[in-house]
Parts: C-alpha cells; sequence; structure tokens
C-alpha cells in the first residue's frame, strides 16, 4: 500500500511509471482516504495506460456504505476495472491477473523462449526470503522489510551446494525481536522454506544463513532505497 511507504519510497514508486503497459493502484479498503492518496489521484489522472484500482483486504470490510465512499474518491481517476481482492486469502486474485492480461497487447520477444526471467539470480533469491518474512510474521511486521545478499557463491569443496549469507533488515528493535521469534523459532522457519524454494529456484543444494538488523527508518533514505534495489539512481 502507498500509504505505507515514506517520501522517498513514494518517489521511487512513481520513477518506476514511466514506459509501462498498465498500472496497479492497490488501496487497503480497511483505512480512510488521505492527503497522501489525494496526491497519488493527481498523479494517476495523467497517466494514460491502462489503469485499475485494486482494493484488498475486501474479507475485513463490514460496512459496504463506506467502502462505496472509499471508492468514489477514485472515480475521476478514468480506472479500466475496479476489482475487490483479499491478497491473504487468495479472493479476485486470479480475475486480477486475468484483467491485466486481458489490457496488455502483445510485445516483442525479448528474451530466448527458454529464458524465465530476466532477474539476476541474486534479486530472487532476495524475494524469496523477503516473502517468507511477510508471510510468516503476517500483520506483525508492515512492508519494512528488505533483504540484503552478503555473499552467493559455490561451496569450494561442494560444487553442487550454493551457500548464501543474506540479512533482513527492518526499522525497528521491536521488528527484530518479532522476526527472530522466541528462542530464534521464527528466523529458524524462515529460512527453513526459504531455503526450500530457494533450491528449487536455482536447481542445487543451498545452504543459507540468515541475519537480522535494524537500519532505522530506512524507507526514507535513498542511500538504503538504492543499496536493497528499490531506486537505481
Amino acid at each position: 500500500s502507498f500509504n505505507e511507504l515514506g517520501e522517498n519510497m513514494n518517489q521511487a514508486a512513481y520513477d518506476s511509471l514511466d514506459g509501462i503497459d498498465a498500472v496497479l493502484l492497490m488501496v487497503d479498503s480497511t483505512k480512510e482516504f488521505s492527503d497522501l492518496d489525494e496526491e497519488i489521484v493527481e498523479r494517476f489522472k495523467k497517466i494514460r495506460e491502462p489503469k485499475f484500482l485494486v482494493l484488498n483486504k475486501i474479507d475485513l470490510v463490514k460496512n459496504e456504505v463506506k467502502l462505496q465512499e472509499l471508492i468514489k474518491h477514485y472515480e475521476n481517476i478514468n480506472f479500466v476495472k475496479t476489482l475487490k481482492i483479499s491478497a491473504a486469502n487468495n479472493l479476485g486474485v486470479d480475475e486480477l491477473l486475468a484483467s491485466i492480461v486481458d489490457s496488455l497487447d502483445e510485445g516483442p520477444q525479448y528474451y530466448p523462449s527458454d529464458q524465465l526471467m530476466d532477474q539476476p539470480e541474486r534479486f530472487m533469491v532476495k524475494e524469496i526470503i523477503r516473502e517468507k518474512v511477510l508471510l510468516l510474521t503476517s500483520q506483525e511486521i508492515p512492508y519494512s522489510v528488505a533483504v540484503e545478499i552478503e555473499s552467493f557463491k559455490n561451496d569450494e569443496k561442494n560444487p553442487n551446494l550454493i551457500n548464501i549469507n543474506a540479512t533482513i533488515v527492518v526499522e525497528r528493535q521491536s521488528q527484530k525481536k518479532i522476526v527472530i521469534g522466541e528462542k530464534g523459532s521464527k528466523i529458524k522457519e524462515i529460512g527453513r522454506l526459504s531455503r526450500i524454494d530457494i533450491a528449487k529456484f536455482l536447481g542445487n543444494k543451498v545452504y543459507l544463513e540468515l541475519f537480522v538488523k535494524v537500519e532505522a527508518d530506512w524507507r526514507n533514505r535513498k542511500h538504503y532505497l538504492k543499496q536493497f534495489g528499490y531506486q537505481n539512481k
């Protein structure tokens, strides 16, 4: 949700709008419309590409009238479609994906047909670890988590083993305690699930060592946004 991002994080998101084929504005259906939302509305009015309004956490909404009032704030953006989803419960996600695909024109083939993605392996490993953190901490940890890959190399004695050291970065000491868990139980489970998916992705056995550190207010610091891969300049 844009509402949870710092000013620099917002700018990084705005910068990414250049050269897009479609854009989604995801709104937390349980929250009130804010001044920050007003700024986003004004920016979205200028986008010519297909736009979708995605109302997330719809399973938590009990008041349909307030939901319609929230939607009304965005009526001047000229969305192609408004979709109601619950990402946590996988409700409406298939319809969302199908709507996006239907709105896109078939483009040129930039990569060989047997190449699955254009992102480097380190990026995908970071995303896998970050996904597990968000999955296992649920509402306890907001989207203030980043992952750094400290080392990524083949084992000297076993060529089929990849050694990865990664650091999970949070903004507050209280968040660090949550990620680590009682007697390290949470970080162990994050590591276990991450290793399974990373091994499948890389096609190798993986030794993964995880650390957790605090970088206060990193989302509002350009240095950290660039370091963690959210900004290119």
